[in-house]
């Protein structure tokens, strides 16, 4: 049963949209993250095919919009011929993880009901899906919190139809306490792998806007036993999310088309038609960014489990001890 309060929040029985109505709060979660890395493949681009070929992925993330109209309102002929093959997994031939992104341009979002995803879903079989998209916008609270009770009546009919197919929750907000409460719905709803999207923060470029995200995700990594954070690629934007553990990367072919790379013999700019190699070389770079951060990490992680005593004290580098937040 689906019912809005009088406050307009969205309740089923895997509980409100609104902390007063949840049970006791969802705890801490504790856990070492991993680093994996998940590469996206662009579906329109044959360069970007294949790249478990050339660095070790967790997996592989397939964009729906891709495979849509730029309306939304149809597929397109990628498609089509994924559809021909047979599924994900068949039109590559492999057998990595494929996991398909809601992730799409707000104009896309209105062409693209929950019934053409669920077809899609069922069509492609993905190994994992990411919940449904919506539209939040900073400042915009009413109207992101009608979105964000959209997308859990959704994710709770995807839920239902695809009980063999993993989801991921995307998690929606314009502000912390959306952030939070649909990260508790998401949780509550048996939803274990979490993924928020930098794309929007980043783009804006300000550091303001850069800390409101790490902000959002801090938050949503306390209470998730796994979070992937979407859209990141350069080193700074991997130590800004060290706490998340997947990273989800389209900037190796991004930064390609655009005229940036990470080969020797090519400079920046140089106006040649941009290769397989130039690509991959670039994606093994972020590999290698990924490599040292999950280095950084451990050591970070293994002082911390090291020095940390049961009284909540830490031992100092000289041996002496102090309390959290003490000078």
């Amino acid at each position: 049963m689906i019912t809005i309060n009088e406050n307009g929040f969205f309740k089923d029985e895997f509980g409100e949209v609104e902390d007063g109505a949840l049970s006791e709060p969802l705890k801490f979660v504790y856990r070492k993250s991993t680093k994996d890395l998940f590469v996206v493949i662009k579906i329109d681009e044959s360069l970007t095919y294949d790249p478990w070929k050339e660095v070790s992925c967790a997996g592989v993330v397939i964009k729906a919009q891709d495979l849509l109209s730029p309306s939304g309102y149809r597929t397109n002929k990628y498609f089509d011929r994924i559809k021909k093959a047979g599924g994900l997994h068949e039109y590559f031939g492999c057998d990595v993880d494929m996991i398909l992104s809601s992730i799409m341009p707000d104009k896309m979002l209105y062409g693209f009901s929950v019934q053409a995803y669920a077809d899609m879903i069922n069509t492609l079989q993905p190994d994992y899906y990411y919940t449904p998209d919506g539209e939040t916008y900073l400042g915009e609270e009413w109207l992101s919190q009608m979105e964000i009770n959209r997308v859990c009546a959704d994710t709770r009919y995807l839920i239902r139809t695809f009980p063999n197919i993993k989801p991921i929750g995307l998690v929606k907000g314009c502000n912390i306490h959306q952030i939070d409460n649909h990260t508790n719905y998401l949780r509550r709803s048996g939803i274990s792998r979490l993924v928020f999207h930098t794309g929007d923060y980043i783009c804006r470029g300000s550091s303001a806007a850069i800390e409101q995200a790490i902000f959002f995700a801090s938050s949503i990594r306390k209470k998730a036993p796994y979070l992937l954070v979407n859209g990141l690629g350069s080193m700074s934007s991997l130590k800004n999310f060290n706490f998340s553990d997947g990273i989800v990367t389209q900037n190796h072919f991004v930064e390609a088309f655009n005229g940036h790379f990470c080969n020797t013999d090519r400079s920046s700019g140089e106006r040649r038609a941009v290769s397989r190699n130039d690509i991959m070389n670039n994606l093994r770079n972020i590999e290698r960014n990924v490599s040292a951060i999950r280095l950084q990490k451990s050591l970070a992680d293994w002082i911390l489990s090291d020095g940390e005593l049961s009284d909540g004290h830490h031992v100092l580098s000289d041996g002496s001890m102090n309390s959290r937040g003490g000078s």
